[in-house]
C-alpha cells in the first residue's frame, strides 16, 4: 500500500502511525466505559430510549461498546 502525501515527504506516514496507535490505545482505555454503557442501555427499558435506534438485540453488548466507541473515537482527532 502506498502513501500519497503531495509535498509532505515523509512525515505524513509516520503522522498516520501515530495517530493509529494513539486510536488504539484510546479505544483500550475506552472501551471499558462503552461496555459499561451498552449494558446498561441493554438494562434499561427500551422505552426510555437509551438504546441504538434498531436495536433488536440480536448483537452482543461487547459489539454495541465496540460500535460506540468507533463511532466517538475518531471525534478526537478531527480540529
Amino acid at each position: 500500500m502506498s502513501d500519497i502525501s503531495f509535498g509532505l515527504g515523509p512525515q505524513r506516514g509516520s503522522h498516520r502511525k501515530q495517530e493509529a496507535i494513539q486510536f488504539r490505545l484510546f479505544l483500550v482505555v475506552t472501551y471499558p466505559f462503552f461496555l459499561l454503557a451498552a449494558i446498561v442501555g441493554r438494562l434499561m427499558p427500551a422505552g426510555l430510549g437509551l438504546r441504538p435506534r434498531g436495536a433488536d438485540g440480536r448483537r452482543s453488548v461487547f459489539a454495541d461498546a465496540l460500535t460506540m466507541a468507533n463511532t466517538t473515537i475518531p471525534f478526537v482527532f478531527m480540529g
